[in-house]
């Protein structure tokens, strides 16, 4: 199945006297036009009203001339005898081996290239906004580690009987929901951490509707899956974080319950319509997800994946749900839409592309370890935050690690040529202002091609990450990270070799 995001582009080639010569398939659709075969006796004009016919033929024969015509805005008529303006642009080709001149033509109903700029111009707002909440999500993720470390090297000091214990867990707590909405905003300004593998999303709908389903009482879902869907290379847990977004919203628009539809197809984009977003034509796999809630207006639909845009009022809602889902879409190449012409209710598309790759189970997760044991060894730590710094200084320190710090690239640079051969392990900050994590890692590369790197970021994992790790590195820890997680991470990797 083909889609597109709007009207289609006809494409026509015509003689100084408007007579056609070409005019592509989605010409031939729109105005009736036999399908095969040159559309003989077809003119130009017969596809307009009579002024505007008129105004194309005073249009050729100025190009004709050697003028040049500005583009117009005609009105068409279309295979049912229905009206609709279109924008026209007429390109003179000079005549050549004889021949006579011949014009081009390309014709864009006004109302789509009214819909494609409006989404530039909200696709640009989208993007300076994600800008901001990337950088807002990563000064927060390193305020929020200096907190987790803090109360980490509290608790160790402490017994669970004492009665700032509690407390200690209170503020862990906080500190895990605020990770929890950078992730959010992270996932907005897609810099998730993507563990891509290729998936059934069939299984993967089926699965979310169950687990859902359990939750939700009231809530009829009713799956309609594609047996023939192709498989897509995606993060299952991401994916599935979309699928409870888009159904927590749907069921929120049904308080008194209701039936929710998902159905998957296959679709190809067609090169030659009106393609939403700048999409990369090609095949895809659809997710559609509609309720038969209380519906949107346009104004909300056009604001609906906007960070902290809720119409759920004070106190009920971030606001950061659906723009996570839409920064996690556009993040694995695919892009989602609202529909608008459900009779009632609420629908939402969303589009992956489709992997030529054979599905793969998951693996199952290795066990966290709770904490190190008799741990050695000399770690270098670099940071620019003197409060990250500090506290990871600190925990490593407590684990029985010896630890340097640098408080940037070019000092790490500087302690690691002097002190390589006790350095075990060295954990890198990715951004910062002297000589970000990227530039530091191919110096120290440079210095020791043997060197153990660790990367740390409030950032997740990034594509420049990803090629560090490529390059070498041996993992990767998302700040604000878990003492358990970090102990894991540390002690697996001071002892491996690249």
């Amino acid at each position: 199945m083909a889609v597109g995001g709007g009207a289609p582009r006809v494409f026509c080639l015509a003689d100084p006297a408007g007579v056609l010569i070409y005019i592509n398939d989605a010409g031939r659709r729109l105005f009736g036009l036999k399908t095969v075969g040159p559309p003989l006796e077809a003119t130009i004009f017969d596809l307009l009203t009579d002024e505007d016919g008129r105004r194309v033929k005073e249009a050729l024969a100025v190009l004709a001339a050697g003028g040049e015509v500005p583009p117009l805005t005609v009105v068409a008529r279309g295979k049912n005898g229905g009206t609709f303006p279109v924008l026209t642009y007429l390109h003179w080709l000079p005549p050549e081996g004889g021949e006579k001149g011949r014009v081009c033509v390309l014709m864009i109903e006004r109302a789509a290239q009214d819909r494609h700029e409006r989404r530039l111009l909200q696709e640009a707002r989208m993007e300076a906004v994600s800008t901001l909440a990337g950088g807002v999500a990563h000064e927060f993720n390193n305020l929020l580690t200096a907190v987790q470390g803090n109360v980490s090297l509290m608790m160790a000091d402490l017994h669970r009987g004492h009665p700032h214990w509690e407390r200690l867990r209170v503020i862990e707590e906080q500190v895990r929901q605020g990770a929890e909405l950078t992730k959010q905003l992270l996932g907005f300004a897609r810099s998730g951490q993507y563990l891509l593998v290729p998936t059934d999303l069939n299984v993967l709908v089926q699965q979310t509707a169950a687990m859902f389903g359990r939750s939700r009482k009231g809530l009829e879902i009713k799956t309609v899956l594609d047996p023939r869907l192709e498989a897509v290379s995606v993060d299952r847990d991401q994916i599935q974080q979309v699928f409870l977004q888009i159904l927590t919203n749907a069921a929120y628009a049904m308080p008194a319950g209701g039936r929710v539809t998902i159905e998957t197809r296959d679709v190809i984009i067609d090169p030659f319509v009106d393609l939403p977003f700048e999409v990369t034509p090609g095949r895809y796999a659809k997710v559609s997800i509609t309720d038969e809630g209380v519906g949107m207006d346009e104004k909300t639909r056009e604001r609906i994946f906007e960070p902290f845009f809720t119409t759920r009022g004070m106190g009920r809602g971030t606001g950061l749900g659906l723009a996570s889902a839409y920064g996690i879409i556009k993040g694995h190449g695919g892009f989602v839409q609202v529909g608008g012409d459900t009779p009632r209710g609420t629908r939402f598309d969303i589009y992956l592309p489709a992997s030529r790759e054979a599905v793969l189970e998951p693996e199952p997760q290795p066990e966290t370890i709770a904490e190190a044991e008799e741990s050695s060894g000399t770690i270098l730590v670099v940071d620019d935050e003197k409060a990250v710094l500090d506290v990871t200084q600190e925990l490593l320190e407590l684990m029985g690690y010896r630890v340097l710090t640098a408080g940037g690239g070019r000092e790490a640079v500087e302690i690691y040529e002097k002190k390589k051969d006790e350095v075990d392990l060295v954990i890198l900050d990715m951004v910062m202002p002297d000589m970000d994590g990227g530039e530091t890692f191919d110096c120290l590369k440079a210095i020791d091609p043997a060197v153990r790197v660790v990367l740390y970021s409030g950032f997740s994992v990034s594509e420049k990450a990803r090629t560090l790790i490529e390059k070498g590195c041996i993992a990767f820890v998302q700040k604000p990270f878990q003492v358990n997680e970090f102990v894991r991470v540390v002690t697996e990797s001071i002892g491996k070799r690249v």
